[in-house]
Order: structure tokens, then sequence, then C-alpha cells
């Protein structure tokens, strides 16, 4: 097993992990520990945080990526860390004492902001852990181990918050602390972070003269720009929510994107190690290498995306009987974040290739056009339709960013990530979905613990009958050969009698 499909599988198992734990903290704990109020102001500072990290982080993350590889000396690599291990410091400094004084003058007297104003100062230091983090997370990567990284990144944190819910529930915490432990949780996975890339390659202060280093500053630069463009376009439908909407709708609005973005958890998993293989493979000039990973990354992503997509919509009305009556169901909310989530996955490395070549700048540019066209489209729908409207806003902004993305890849580079079997896959997908939201079971419930069984029996039970299914055409209709292949060779082992 190779590199990629090893460090991809193992990320994968870690990212559903955690994506599980989370599952439980914002469907169980987060509802019947924080309520509407507090979970809405939890998740307002940390998107806000999210916001902030791309600004203190400028652009480093993916420079490291880019150009670490690129440098063949090892004075040059200690310079090229020298100075990105340093600078976020200086602007971490520059946009917390600026951000505090804009927040002073800038200040409102609304009923959202008084409830918001004593935890001002952990979004700075949340969004300045976030943006270190992610520094040492692609040093790391760029050694090719990103498992641990992503380990923390999706795992840790989540434990982490689970114990302080329960600190929460059991009064060892008061309500009013919570936020202060999250950001402590989030300076501990720092730390861990920093700790576990040292150990790898721990690197030289070399202040010496950078070579090319307008090129890698230029780059940053744009990666900053761009960054905080995907950032906004992920977080500004909370940020705009805020501002036309009682906090409380964050917290409804919070529970259904969470059950959405599950589908966008192979993309995530996948990319933390073919981003620096891409950029080797652009570096090396390595075309037909880059395109078979193109295409291969897009049908695997679109099938495993597909089939999540398929599991949550099919459960999903389940799902909202099992949280308090206090968080209504949204399901077109659901399925529009969630089909912006698939396209997104259908496209493979778009992002990586666009990002590590020399067309880059391009990224900026349709960033900028999306991120106007989404605050028009939030401005306009949020009063309007609610929180409805914020999710139509991000869905058809994400669409028209990834439209503009893989069209540009196509002519710069003539390639694209569709094969004929993408329709046969999407097919699938539909048609199973529609079976499993039509196909509603009514069993006579049985509660435990506050816990309703029937109904966590009936989401296992469809979940298990509609993969039976999926899998069994996606193997017969090889929609993924990395997959067939795993299944036989698993099957293989199982059937080798032993000696």
């Amino acid at each position: 097993m190779g590199i990629v499909a090893k460090q991809s599988v193992h990320n994968t198992i870690i990212t559903f992990l955690g994506f599980g734990i989370g599952a439980v903290n914002v469907l169980f704990f987060y509802t019947a520990i924080l309520g509407k109020l507090y979970y809405g102001m939890q998740g307002y500072i940390v998107s806000v945080a999210m916001l902030l990290y791309p600004l203190i982080a400028f652009g480093i993350p993916n420079a490291i990526v880019k150009y670490y590889s690129a440098y063949s000396s090892e004075k040059d690599k200690n310079k090229l860390m020298t100075i990105f291990l340093l600078l976020p410091i200086m602007i971490g400094l520059l946009v917390g004492g600026m951000g505090m004084l804009l927040w002073g003058v800038f200040d409102l007297d609304t009923e959202n902001q008084q409830l918001l104003k004593p935890y001002y100062w952990t979004v700075f230091v949340i969004g300045f852990a976030i943006a270190y983090f992610e520094v040492f997370y692609a040093y790391a990567r760029v050694q090719m181990q990103s498992v641990y990284g992503n380990f923390l990144k999706e795992v840790f944190h989540r434990i982490a918050i689970s114990i302080a819910l329960g600190l929460v529930y059991t009064n060892f915490l008061l309500l009013e602390d919570f936020i202060y432990a999250l950001t402590a949780i989030y300076v501990l996975r720092l730390l861990l972070m920093m700790i576990q890339a040292f150990k790898l390659r721990k690197p030289r202060l070399n202040f010496g003269e950078l070579p090319n280093k307008k090129e890698v500053f230029r780059y940053a630069i744009y990666m900053l720009l761009a960054a905080s463009i995907a950032i906004v376009l992920l977080d500004l439908d909370v940020f705009m929510i805020e501002r036309f909407l009682p906090v409380t709708e964050i917290g409804v609005y919070k529970i259904a994107i969470f059950i959405a973005v599950v589908v966008g958890v192979p993309s995530r998993a996948m990319h933390q190690i073919t981003y620096p293989l891409t950029a080797q493979l652009l570096n090396n000039g390595d075309m037909q290498a880059l395109e078979k990973l193109y295409k291969k990354s897009a049908s695997n992503l679109l099938l495993f995306a597909g089939f999540l997509l398929m599991l949550v919509l099919s459960n999903l009305s389940s799902l909202y009987a099992l949280i308090p009556k206090q968080f209504p169901m949204y399901f077109n909310i659901v399925l529009l974040v969630g089909l912006a989530k698939l396209f997104d996955n259908a496209l493979g490395i778009c992002n990586a290739i666009l990002f590590n070549s020399d067309a880059y700048k391009m990224a900026l540019y349709f960033g900028i056009g999306v991120m106007l066209l989404a605050i028009l489209l939030n401005v306009g729908m949020i009063p309007s339709f609610g929180i409805e409207g914020a999710a139509w806003a991000t869905a058809i902004s994400f669409f028209a960013y990834n439209i503009a993305k893989v069209y540009f890849v196509y002519r710069k580079f003539v390639m694209h990530p569709f094969q004929m079997k993408s329709i046969f896959i999407l097919l699938s997908i539909a048609i199973l979905t529609l079976v499993g939201v039509v196909w509603e079971w009514r069993w006579e419930p049985i509660s435990y613990m506050g816990i309703n069984w029937t109904i966590v029996a009936i989401i296992a039970i469809k979940s298990l009958l509609l993969s039976v299914l999926f899998w069994t055409l996606a193997y017969t209709f090889n929609f993924s050969e990395d997959f067939n292949a795993v299944l036989k060779k698993w099957l293989f082992s199982f059937r080798k009698p032993q000696s």
C-alpha cells in the first residue's frame, strides 16, 4: 500500500472517529448541557476565530507545503522555517492589539453583543492557537507524516470538549466558564502539535538571506487572501446570522451544518497527504502522474462522500428525533450544504493543483468574486428566509467557486477530474438516497436513560441495509479500483487457509 493510500486510510478512520465524537457532542451534549443560548455563543466565537486565523497564519501553512520540498539544501530549509515560525507571533500581536481597539470603538449596545462581550479576548487566543497549529501541522506534513496531526485536529479536541461538557454537567465547571475551557483546549492542542513537529525534524534558526524570498512572500500573501476567502465562505453565514437574527438561531443552524459537513470527511482525510504530494508532482513537472492522481482522487472522493450523503439524508428525521425539540429539523439546510460538499469532493485534488501551481493567483481572484457574491446573498436572503437563506447563500457561493476553479484548471493544464463512471456513481447515490428518505419505519418506542433506543436501532439497521446495497453496486460496477483492490485483498486473506 502506497503512502497516499496508507495515510489516507488512517486519516479517514481518524476523521470518522472525530466526527463520531463530534456528533455525540453536537446532538446530545451541547444541546442538553449548553442549550440554544450558550451553544449559539460558542458557535459564534469559534466561527469568528476561524475568520481571524488566516490573517495570523499569513498563508504560511500553504507556503510550507509548496516551497519546503523545492529547496534542496538544509540551510535554505532552515531559513524558510525560521521566517515562518517567527512571523505569526508578530502578526498575532498586531492583530490582537488592533482587534481589541476596534472592538472598543465599534462596540454595540445590543443584546447579542452584551452576551458575548466577556469572551471577546478568547476569539484572538483561539484564532492564534489555530493559526500556529496549522503552521506546525504543515511542517509535519512535508515530512510525509500527517496522521498524528490529523488525530489532534479531528479527535483530540473533541474528546477534550466532551470532558469539559461533562464537567459542566456535574457542576465542576460553571456554564459561563465553558468557553474559557474551550480556549484552553485549543492552546493545549497547539502545544502538542509543536512538540511532535520538532520531534520529526527540529529546524535550526538561520536568519540568512532566503533564495527566492520575494516569490515565497508573494505566494504567502496570495494564500493568506485565498485562505481568508475560503474561511469566510465557511463561516460567513454564522457571522451574518448573528447580525440579523437572535444568537440562539446560530445553535439551530450549527447542528444542521455539522450534520451536512460530515459529507466532507473523505476530502479532509485525503487532502492531508495529497496536498504535499501534489506540490512535489508539480515541482517535478510530472503531469501524467498528476492527471492520474486527479481523476482517481475525484472518483474515490465522490464515491465515499456520496455514500455519506445518502446515509445522512436517509436518517435525518431519525437523528433529529433524538435531540431536544428546541432544535427543529431543517432538511433543506442539510441537503443544500451536503450537495455543495459532495461537489467539492467530486473535484478531487483541484484545489491542491491550483494552489500549488504558478497560477495560484487565480484562486484569489475567484475567491474575491465569490466572497462578494456570498456577502450579497447572505444580506439579501437571511432577513427574508432566516437560516435557510444562509444555507442557500452558502451553497450557491460554493458551487460558483468550485465551477470557476475546475474550469480554470482544465483550461490551464488540459485535465479534468470527471470520468464516465462518475455519472453512474451519482445515479446510484440519488436512487438509494430517495429510497432511504421515503423508506420511513414506525416501531414501538423503547426508551432508557432518556434515549429512544428504537430510533437508534432504526438508524443502525437502515444504514446497514443501504450500505450493503451501495457497496455491492460499487463493487459490481467497479466504481473504485482502489476499493475493489482492498476488498479483494481482504477476502483473499480471509479465505487463505491457515498453516
